[in-house]
């Protein structure tokens, strides 16, 4: 089970009212709860003690934003199924769709985005030395179609 809070932010955009007028806080909370099962049995197992901590947390759920039994989930940029772990390919499209690099600093962004995939990409290291190599400091940024 992975759960990932997220409290909710509010922005004020006018002056904060007399103390005497102000709310109580919310008390709502966002989060996602993952469960991953290789059975269908674990799956429920893993479902009735979510839930049950749920329960005993007091913690009440919205039944539309609730998904169960999924095939496969797009979790953090990674398609999670019984098949094992993949890269999301909408990512990737957004990833190849990117307009080319036009200095140091687009390099470093896209070798950070790209570097979240790595373990997918065989050679990795050799397919961005060249790219590594214009981020070093004293080195002309040329960029070149070779």
């Amino acid at each position: 089970m992975v759960l990932h809070p997220r409290s909710p932010v509010r922005v004020l955009a006018s002056p904060r009212p007399p103390r005497r007028q102000r709310k109580q806080p919310s008390s709502s909370v966002t989060a996602n709860i993952t469960c991953f099962s290789r059975t269908w049995t674990n799956h429920l197992q893993c479902l009735k003690q979510v839930f049950t901590l749920i329960h005993q947390a007091g913690i009440q759920l919205k039944p539309s934003k609730c998904i169960l039994a999924e095939q496969s989930v797009s979790f953090l940029g990674h398609i999670i199924s019984a098949e094992g772990i993949s890269s999301d390919s909408d990512k990737l499209r957004a990833i190849a769709d990117l307009p080319l690099l036009k200095d140091v600093h687009d390099v470093r962004a896209f070798l950070g985005l790209t570097s979240y995939y790595r373990r997918f990409m065989k050679g990795f290291t050799d397919i961005a030395k060249p790219l590594h190599d214009l981020t070093k400091k004293g080195e002309p940024f040329l960029w070149t179609n070779a």
